[in-house]
């Protein structure tokens, strides 16, 4: 059996930095992501395991703290591990740390288990989940994400999604969202981030006439289909 805890070097590049030198948002979740991938394949649960049961994991939550700094020019390591699950969702947990093991990042995400074909979400007795799965997790697990009650969403950009902007399920990548959010800011933003949370609610697909709203805090964000349905939430925490 591998082990229900998966850490490894990873590579950070100079486009994962940005103007001001600090790591992206959309960098962090690509790095999540790609581990989470790697961990799920040795454990018998990644990408081509899921495909031949004709299923997938989709990420539903996230939320991200950025407890240090990463340099730009170094490389990492990321440590990651599956929480004991649910019926229908696990948490996956996550630490970045510097190469001198300092903590710089600490992550959580809820991931269920969706019919490819269907769309629907399936019992996770469905798959093989790896039995000794943590109790502990970094962060408390995430219930259902909302915005401020007073947030004002008075701006507006819009979005076409176009081939790049999907990944092997067919939908808009999870970074791509973050990507939509993080190009409203302004050169002169002086805040630093301190964490940020989202909520996956409906997919975008190719094509799609989508939109993004925001508030002048820039702290509360919702991005809508071409049905003018919720896809996206995100809250930011500043510093």
């Amino acid at each position: 059996m591998s082990d229900i805890k998966h850490e490894e070097l990873f590579s950070i590049r100079n486009s994962d930095f940005s103007y001001k030198d600090e790591i992206k948002p959309q960098a962090v979740l690509q790095i999540l992501e790609e581990v989470a991938g790697r961990h799920a394949e040795e454990l018998g649960i990644g990408y081509l395991d899921m495909k031949a049961l004709n299923f997938a994991w989709v990420v539903v939550r996230t939320r991200v703290e950025i407890t240090g700094s990463l340099t730009n020019g170094n490389n990492g390591y990321v440590l990651t591990y599956p929480s004991k699950p649910s019926r229908i969702d696990s948490d996956r947990n996550y630490i970045i740390y510097d190469m001198n093991h300092n903590e710089c990042v600490k992550a959580i995400q809820k991931w269920i288990v969706i019919d490819y074909t269907s769309r629907r979400i399936q019992r996770l007795s469905s798959i093989n989940f790896p039995e000794g799965a943590s109790e502990e997790t970094v962060l408390p697990s995430l219930s259902k994400i909302h915005l401020d009650e007073n947030a004002n969403l008075v701006n507006k950009v819009e979005i076409k999604t176009c081939i790049n902007d999907l990944d092997h399920n067919g939908h808009v990548n999870n970074a791509r969202y973050a990507e939509f959010v993080f190009n409203t800011f302004d050169l002169d933003e002086k805040r630093k981030l301190s964490a940020f949370e989202c909520e996956y609610i409906k997919e975008l697909k190719y094509n799609e006439d989508a939109y993004l709203m925001y508030d002048n805090t820039r702290e509360n964000y919702a991005l809508y289909n071409s049905n003018n349905e919720l896809s996206f939430i995100m809250r930011i925490e500043w510093r």
